[in-house]
């Protein structure tokens, strides 16, 4: 009798030994089929993104934010000290190669951020040899072309957006770092920014992560240079301004600030340093050319600015 209990008891022990067995078997079967449709699915995400589709991933208005580097787009949404897109002043939708090289955690940070496709040129897709006389690949991606009057346009204002021009190129920083509503320090979009750019302490090694998608129209046939270039500076700052005038123009109560410097009006309403018309103490709605040629900047801080019109 106590042998077929002992008998009886080992059967079942053998029993509930072989049952697990097939049920760890069945787990880790089901947890290999999820991992590798997982993995598909993943894969199967990757897509092809040019400059101009990449930017609209920018984190605002409930948009995902995606950024390029080394050809490979990242999925930031949801990545540490990216908010609304924005990462210490940087806008997703941009291929920051260049920064994220340069910044002190380097690439190494975005190990643990999901990559959901890869950065491709705006090319055409056909590729036939270019016939005599037909523009290249490259150049046809970029072959709009823009006056100094339709560049005025895309100031970044009444939601247009913001292009410059640098040396015969058209940026579009409509949606780059430290860019707001088409203004950087001052400075308003819609401009040929070549002088401007050049002095800045940055220069244009900026502009390398900056979309181009287009060309500065060339002249030079139609008029001379020198006449084109007083044409355009008449034509831009046309408007003539009093003392009188001026004054009304202090920053206070909601005016815009402007400032007078050797008969050309500036706007410094949103110039670094300037708070609601003041400026160390200087009020704007003023001539302040005896005051900024003594000042330690000297006149060179004007070269950033917008002028708007002349004192009479």
């Amino acid at each position: 009798m106590l042998s077929m209990k002992k008998t009886i008891v080992y059967f079942l022990l053998i029993t509930m030994l072989i049952l697990t067995g097939c049920e760890n078997l069945t787990t880790q079967s089901i947890g290999k089929t999820v991992h590798s449709k997982a993995g598909q699915l993943h894969l199967n995400k990757k897509r092809k993104f040019t400059l101009s589709q990449l930017s609209t991933y920018n984190g605002k208005n409930g948009r995902s934010a995606y950024i390029a580097v080394k050809g490979m787009v990242y999925d930031v949404t949801h990545a540490p000290d990216w908010h609304n897109g924005n990462h210490h002043g940087v806008q997703a939708g941009q291929d920051l190669t260049a920064a994220i090289e340069h910044s002190p955690h380097g690439a190494s940070v975005l190990a643990a951020v999901p990559i959901v496709g890869y950065l491709v040129n705006e090319r055409p897709l056909a590729t036939k040899q270019p016939s005599s006389g037909t523009t290249s690949p490259s150049k046809q991606s970029d072959k709009r072309t823009f006056t100094l009057d339709e560049l005025k346009k895309y100031n970044g204002q009444n939601g247009q957006p913001a292009y410059v021009a640098v040396k015969g190129k058209i940026y579009d920083v409509t949606h780059a770092a430290g860019w707001h509503n088409g203004r950087h320090h001052g400075v308003q979009a819609g401009q040929d920014l070549t002088t401007a750019i050049e002095r800045a302490p940055h220069g244009v090694s900026v502009l390398s992560s900056v979309p181009v998608i287009g060309y500065l129209a060339n002249k030079k046939n139609s008029v001379t240079h020198k006449n084109m270039t007083k044409s355009a500076s008449n034509q831009n700052n046309q408007r003539t301004f009093t003392l009188a005038e001026l004054k009304k123009y202090n920053g206070q109560n909601g005016q815009p600030a402007y400032v007078a410097v050797k008969g050309k009006v500036y706007d410094v309403t949103h110039a670094p340093g300037w708070h609601n018309g003041y400026h160390h103490g200087v009020q704007a709605g003023q001539d302040l050319t005896t005051a900024i040629e003594h000042a330690p900047h000297g006149t060179s801080v004007l070269s950033s600015l917008t002028v708007i019109g002349y004192l009479k």
